[in-house]
């Protein structure tokens, strides 16, 4: 029904600036939308939801899965601040080398240091797929 700024027809809440994920106000609280959309589908209210496909705006319940907080931060793409273009691998200039590593439980864990980056890659994509599983997403390539 339309009430207020809410129009009959037009869909409800908006983006947050801050994240990026869409929230509606339901009874004066603020929801995220993916997890009311998994809650009325699936009869119960998620802990914490992984968008498989990292679309912040695509909450189709195909597209959510229940996932633990170290699995959400496997599936992270790479981050802004890299400078590798490879994701879980840095540059260590005192070897002149390229390291490989991985946070795990919040501990960022050495996975070796290699010639090229491209071995530092290989070894972090083989260290997310054996703790994130199907959750890894490597992106270093």
């Amino acid at each position: 029904i339309t009430s207020g700024r809410a129009i009959e027809g037009r869909a409800a809440g908006g983006v947050d600036p801050s994240t990026g994920y869409h929230r509606v106000r339901i009874d004066g609280h603020m929801l995220l939308t993916h997890h009311v959309v998994w809650a009325l589908v699936k009869g119960e209210w998620p802990l914490q939801l992984d968008h498989e496909d990292r679309d912040k705006s695509n909450n189709r319940v195909g597209n959510l899965r229940p996932a633990t907080q170290q699995q959400n931060m496997g599936n992270m793409g790479r981050p802004r601040h890299n400078t590798s273009g490879m994701k879980g691998v840095s540059f260590h200039k005192a070897t002149g080398k390229w390291q490989a590593q991985i946070s795990r439980n919040g501990q960022h864990v050495g996975l070796g240091v290699y010639v090229t980056k491209e071995e530092a890659a290989t070894a972090y994509e083989a260290a997310a797929k054996e703790h994130f599983g199907e959750f890894a997403r490597a992106e270093s390539r």
